[in-house]
């Protein structure tokens, strides 16, 4: 990172507001004009965290291109369309942040055909892939899409 920002040393912003994840986003985005940012190891440890960071994918959708990756996961936030590479038999699910009002899928098992998610209700959990690209649509909302991450071969 240090590289990147050509800075012998990162200069805090004490700001309360937000996490240190937020800032570095709004960083890469607004000031540096990146359009794409992969984030790791952001979602061990404390679960609040955690939790504030997958909704972070989606506070930032459609502004840019952010995934966060573990050893289980590949975690995207989808706001319009997107399509990934998925192993046939590779575990995909979705999960919407807040209400999608129509969400479409192809590629899995169980395919959504602009079907409502809410994370309050249904959601789309433990699906499989087929083998062939895995495409998700979605209209009125974000939804997060679990990929097979690096250790399962994204």
């Amino acid at each position: 990172m240090r590289r990147w920002v050509g800075e012998e040393r990162i200069v805090a912003r004490p700001d309360q507001e937000s996490t240190d994840l937020h800032k570095t986003l709004a960083y890469a985005f607004d000031e540096r004009g990146v359009r794409r940012v992969t984030v790791v190891a952001a979602t061990g440890g404390r679960l609040d965290h955690a939790i504030e960071n997958l909704a972070l994918l989606g506070r930032w959708a459609g502004r840019g291109e952010v995934e966060l990756l573990d050893e289980e996961h590949r975690i995207v936030a989808v706001s319009d369309a997107f399509t990934a590479a998925a192993a046939a038999g590779a575990t995909v699910s979705l999960m919407p942040l807040g209400r999608c009002e129509r969400v479409w899928t192809q590629g899995l098992r169980w395919a959504l055909d602009g079907e409502p998610l809410d994370l309050a209700g249904r959601t789309s959990v433990s699906n499989v892939a087929d083998g062939g690209p895995v495409e998700v649509r979605v209209e009125g909302g974000v939804v997060l899409v679990f990929l097979p991450g690096l250790s399962r071969g994204c």
